[in-house]
């Protein structure tokens, strides 16, 4: 019987092939448990663009939109979860800004209009809002460095004297006691 040899290309072909086998050939990138049903949940890279997409909208056209947390909680996505995903993709970063400017927009506006709060509006509007992070900054550090000037005041006040009305008549008509 005679002996077959592979050619070489096809036995390169098969190292490759084992190269591929050790790169994971599944969609997921991750997986979360749902808060619902506290069933684990696939991630998918087109997951992740659906419910970037979804959060702007929903930001950018829900009138009652006010916190991502909201959103988060209607899709049963924990918080950290969400978190965690912004910090490693950063289309859902990028989703999350978006989100952020539009809900920003929506509190400072209704605070304007006396629809909202505004004392809890300027509260919280620096998290939403990085122009407002940027104005508390500016106004903590005024402050700083008016606790840190070394200047004190002393005020003079002198009590005024209480004379009789005689002695008060004397001065003005320039005589003294009973001449």
């Amino acid at each position: 019987m005679a002996k077959t040899t592979k050619p070489i290309a096809k036995q390169n072909a098969n190292k490759k092939d084992l190269s591929r086998a050790e790169v994971p050939t599944s969609p997921w990138i991750e997986e979360y448990r749902d808060c619902f049903g506290w069933k684990m949940i696939p991630v998918t890279q087109l997951f992740l663009e659906k419910f970037s997409a979804d959060l702007v909208n929903w930001a950018r056209l829900d009138d009652n939109a006010y916190r991502v947390t909201q959103f988060l909680g209607d899709k049963g996505v924990p918080r950290d979860t969400f978190y965690d995903w912004c910090k490693k993709h950063p289309i859902m970063e990028a989703a999350r800004k978006q989100a952020m400017m539009f809900l920003a927009d929506r509190r400072e506006i209704g605070a304007l209009k006396k629809q909202l709060d505004p004392k809890m509006v300027m509260f919280t509007q620096h998290l939403y809002d990085p122009e407002w992070k940027q104005a508390d900054k500016y106004h903590a550090d005024l402050k700083t460095d008016e606790d840190k000037r070394d200047v004190s005041y002393t005020v003079i006040y002198n009590k005024p004297t209480v004379q009789p009305k005689e002695l008060l008549k004397e001065e003005v008509d320039g005589t003294q006691g009973n001449e």
